[in-house]
């Protein structure tokens, strides 16, 4: 089974009116730190989109983390069971994709993030047994 997605990194994420969502300070790719390593950032955010079959019997459980720079442990992990993918899809809370897929979002907000050192911050799903799948990283680097 195969999961596609992305993540958009950004400094906050607002739940408007009319079930609208807004990304306050995106970062497009890199983050750059004024200052000396470590940093302490006061919030961080990620918004993660997951695209799955639409099939939900081929649908397997998986753990979305989070790693950042110099770090083997995560800074974030959650178990993702497919009976609560499947409750939703039968309480129809899931959206389909363009490609008749399921689409799944989360937000995942870090508060404070502590930084060590230049380097990635890497969002990924890895399937029971199965393969690691890129969802987004984000460079951060020293300001020149």
């Amino acid at each position: 089974m195969n999961i596609d997605g992305y993540t958009i990194f950004c400094d906050d994420i607002r739940e408007e009116v009319g079930g609208k969502r807004s990304f306050m300070g995106v970062y497009t790719g890199t983050l750059v730190i004024h200052g000396d390593f470590p940093v302490i950032l006061p919030k961080f955010c990620m918004s993660v989109s997951l695209i799955l079959e639409r099939d939900i019997r081929k649908i397997e459980d998986y753990v979305l983390y989070v790693q950042l720079p110099g770090k083997e442990e995560h800074a974030f992990e959650a178990d993702v069971k497919m009976k609560d993918v499947v409750k939703s899809v039968t309480d129809g809370r899931l959206n389909e994709s363009d490609d008749g897929g399921l689409r799944i979002g989360a937000n995942i907000i870090i508060s404070p993030l502590q930084i060590d050192e230049p380097g990635f911050i890497r969002v990924r799903a890895n399937q029971s047994g199965g393969a690691i799948m890129k969802l987004g990283s984000l460079k951060v680097v020293a300001a020149a």
